[in-house]
C-alpha cells in the first residue's frame, strides 16, 4: 500500500469516528435535554393558556352577573323593549 493510499484511509477513518463520536453525543446527551425542556415549556404554555380561560370566564360570569340584574335586558330579550340598544350599547369611541 502507498503512502497516499494510507493517508486517505486514516482521514476517512478519523472523519468517520469523528462524526459517529458527534452523532452519538448529540443522540444520546443532547436530544433528551432538549426533548426534556421542550415538555416543561409545553406544560408551562398549557397552564398559561387554561389559567388565561379561567380569567375570561370570571370576567365574563361578573359581566354577565351585572347585565342580568337589569330588568331593561329581561325586557330585551323577551323581545318587549327595543330601545334597549339605543339606550345601553352606545359605542364609545
Amino acid at each position: 500500500m502507498s503512502l497516499k493510499i494510507k493517508v486517505i484511509f486514516i482521514l476517512m477513518m478519523s472523519f468517520l469516528l469523528t462524526a459517529g463520536t458527534l452523532y452519538g453525543v448529540q443522540r444520546l446527551i443532547v436530544y433528551p435535554s432538549f426533548v426534556s425542556l421542550e415538555d416543561r415549556e409545553a406544560a408551562k404554555d398549557l397552564n398559561r393558556g387554561i389559567d388565561g380561560i379561567r380569567r375570561d370566564i370570571e370576567h365574563l360570569s361578573t359581566f354577565n352577573n351585572d347585565w342580568a340584574g337589569w330588568d331593561d335586558s329581561w325586557n330585551f330579550v323577551q323581545g318587549k323593549n327595543a330601545d334597549f340598544i339605543r339606550v345601553n350599547l352606545q359605542y364609545n369611541s
